[in-house]
């Protein structure tokens, strides 16, 4: 941030960078499996980094106009400083997301929203901005996509569709630990 003093977006990656590597010890298990966001165990996550990654990110927005990557960093930050994953702020995160999309419009975007308005909200409406993403011919063939949608169903009461969709994301998966950690999600969703 320092080489770019004026460069709110760059710092704006930079503080996104840090808040994501914060977590990267409690992202993976033991035996090399991938841990969901929801089931991390927080005290492994990098204190240090989540406060330099803030601290960045609290000096650029004030500057300038609000870019991308600085919308992409709040959004790290709120899952960073909760203290428990039922203490998120998904208002707050549905917020920067419908920023977000308002400034960059995409279907992955609207994925990502999608699963924000899921837990501030119902999975219901979720699946209603879901339908929209679904037009998307490109979305078909986006492995996330596929797993939200798996989530979204199986947390909506709709098993037999969450199956599929959970079977669709293990499918377009191409790497060992993502599709294991696919398969135990759907099991412990859908049991």
């Amino acid at each position: 941030a320092a080489l770019l003093p004026n460069d709110c977006e760059a710092a704006g990656l930079l503080a996104l960078m840090l808040l994501h590597d914060s977590r990267r010890n409690a992202r993976v298990g033991p035996a090399g499996e991938m841990i969901a966001l929801e089931d991390q165990n927080r005290k492994r996550w990098d204190r240090e980094k989540i406060q330099e990654g803030v601290a960045i990110l609290k000096e650029t927005l004030p500057k300038q106009g609000i870019g991308p990557y600085q919308i992409q960093a709040a959004i790290s930050a709120v899952h960073a400083q909760s203290p428990a994953w039922d203490q998120t702020d998904w208002t707050e995160i549905v917020a920067l997301y419908e920023l977000l999309h308002a400034m960059q419009p995409s279907p992955v975007v609207q994925v990502n929203l999608a699963v924000a308005v899921s837990y501030a909200q119902t999975p219901d409406a979720a699946l209603a901005i879901m339908e929209k993403v679904a037009t998307v011919a490109k979305i078909q063939t986006y492995q996330p996509y596929h797993a939200a949608m798996g989530n979204l169903l199986a947390r909506a009461g709709r098993i037999t569709e969450a199956k599929v969709s959970f079977e669709n994301a293990i499918e377009l998966s191409e790497n060992a630990q993502e599709i294991a950690f696919l398969q135990n999600a759907a099991r412990r969703l859908l049991h």
